[in-house]
């Protein structure tokens, strides 16, 4: 029986008990009693639960907005879809960004590639994962006109919080350079993506194009000095 199910039965078996109360209310007076002790052991239940929940969470806080049945209230507060398509947007976004950077920074000797791609790759923090489904990466290329050569590329994994709340971040990071990361809140980027988030990606992405295009010529410097 799914979650949702088992909410429905809930919800329409307490909807009978109320109608048929209010039916049998002059007939049996005693049901006023009973309910009325009933919303207190109720209420007293929900209060110890409530509190039992924010104990054993405290160190990652607690999502509220899914309902007293809900197994994503209970771990955190987003679903594993919701934080996959946050994260999905975020791929998404970055890539018009990177776009713009060379159009700001025009090469006759260069031009840039950029696409989002699923692999597979291994998440080392056991507070991340991959996407469901298949990890998601963007890789951005630079790629030398003749007669240079030497393509330079970027691949940077898309890594998402478990039991996701609003606090926690996700991550793009380099897979060759693990201190070259953007981190955004997941609060930032549902239910779409902030104009906070919009700049610093938009900062993100220059630095990226920035430095590729200077990597060729870095190694034709070397080259020449190796040769010397």
């Amino acid at each position: 029986m799914t979650r949702g199910m088992r909410s429905w039965i809930v919800t329409i078996v307490i909807w009978v008990l109320l109608l048929g109360s209010i039916a049998l209310g002059k007939t049996y007076p005693a049901l006023d009693t009973i309910w009325v002790v009933l919303r207190l052991l109720l209420l007293l239940g929900f209060s110890i639960f409530f509190i039992i929940m924010i104990f054993r969470h405290r160190s990652k806080g607690v999502g509220f907005r899914y309902g007293l049945y809900g197994r994503e209230w209970l771990e955190g507060g987003y679903s594993d879809a919701e934080v996959d398509a946050a994260g999905k947007q975020l791929l998404e976004t970055l890539g018009p960004r990177i776009q713009m950077a060379m159009a700001k920074n025009p090469t006759p000797t260069a031009s840039c590639h950029h696409d989002v791609r699923t692999g597979i790759f291994s998440v080392s923090d056991p507070k991340y994962r991959a996407s469901v489904g298949g990890g998601q990466m963007v890789q951005v290329e630079i790629v030398p006109s003749p007669p240079e050569s030497g393509t330079v590329a970027r691949s940077y994994h898309l890594l998402l919080p478990r039991n996701a709340t609003e606090n926690d971040t996700l991550l793009l990071k380099n897979e060759d350079d693990a201190t070259d990361t953007f981190s955004v809140r997941l609060s930032e980027v549902t239910p779409t993506l902030s104009g906070m988030v919009l700049a610093r990606l938009g900062s993100f992405a220059e630095r990226i194009v920035r430095e590729m295009l200077a990597a060729p010529k870095d190694v034709a410097k070397r080259s020449v000095q190796d040769a010397g």
